[in-house]
């Protein structure tokens, strides 16, 4: 075994070839003539902090988060151009979602559950296909009527209360469950 001990800067003009286990208290290397390439087929093992202030591309990466969260600050955005997919729960705080460059799909056997004390606004039009279950519904028509348009009968299995005028076009009535009462003060 040899140790070198130098005070002062060492200049290398070809190839250092180490292949036994090196020990540097600091590092710095300048890439101004190429790049810092680190090749074979075992990992390198970073046991400490990493602060990279320049531009880095990561071709595959794994993060295990066994020893603590994943965190991302900034002032800035994270842009992430390309499908992501999140196996696990995910908490958002807040998101927006551009359709600009193609529709948002949310599609799978199971529901989705918005549970909220604000509500959810939606400013723009809302199409549903599929059966719709509403527990709890207040339609505000200051901006507009509500339609309700199709092919089909709209079947209400439950008594309706209707306080403001109603204009209707065309009425049938069927008395097979009960009778048709028409009560109050003022005439019919």
């Amino acid at each position: 075994r040899r140790s070198f001990d130098l005070s002062g800067p060492v200049l290398f003009h070809n190839t250092l070839n180490v292949d036994g286990f090196t020990h540097l208290d600091q590092v710095t290397i300048n890439t101004t003539d190429g790049n810092l390439t680190i090749i074979g087929t075992n990992s390198v093992d970073i046991d400490t902090p990493v602060d990279i202030d320049g531009a880095t591309q990561l071709d595959q990466v794994t993060i295990d988060t066994t020893d603590g969260d994943l965190t991302i600050i900034g002032t800035n955005s994270v842009d992430i151009d390309t499908p992501v997919d999140i196996d696990g729960a995910t908490q958002l705080d807040q998101v927006t979602i551009d359709t600009t460059d193609g529709r948002t799909l949310i599609a799978g056997p199971n529901e989705v559950q918005i549970d909220v004390e604000q509500g959810v606004d939606i400013n723009t039009t809302l199409d549903v296909d599929g059966a719709t279950q509403l527990d709890q519904v207040t339609i505000d028509t200051t901006d507009g009527d509500l339609l309700v348009t199709g092919t089909n009968s709209v079947d209400i299995d439950t008594p309706v209360d209707i306080d403001g005028v109603t204009q209707l076009d065309q009425v049938t009535i069927d008395t097979t469950d009960g009778r048709t009462l028409i009560a109050g003060p003022n005439e019919v």
